[in-house]
């Protein structure tokens, strides 16, 4: 089973997911995020873990949604497949973690 789950705890959220990010489930996880962010979330934790890839829609919504809570004072922190952690408060910041551990087609991979 893939998909998107959304639990809020007052300000703060997590945003499950598992399985393939691509076109198909950019819309949910942008729905997700712009609702959560909304209704006044300071802190999203980002759970991507279960996450076999994404495409460059996915890393556009997750991009957008750390620019937002960062201009609020808040954060995106990401669980990452192989316990990576990171903590992004910017579009810049999530596109290099995210493009380092789910290289984009055409696109050389930094990580080593």
């Amino acid at each position: 089973m893939t998909g998107i789950r959304l639990v809020r705890l007052n300000s703060t959220a997590l945003v499950w997911a598992e399985g393939l990010l691509d076109e198909a489930r950019t819309a949910e996880l942008r729905d997700s995020l712009e609702e959560t962010i909304a209704t006044g979330a300071v802190v999203v934790v980002v759970d991507l873990a279960a996450v076999t890839g994404l495409d460059h829609g996915t890393v556009a919504v997750l991009a957008a949604g750390a620019a937002r809570l960062g201009r609020r004072g808040g954060r995106v922190h990401l669980l990452l497949p192989g316990s990576y952690r990171a903590t992004v408060v910017d579009a810049p910041a999530m596109r290099r973690v995210l493009n380092r551990l789910f290289p984009q087609p055409g696109q050389a991979s930094s990580a080593a």
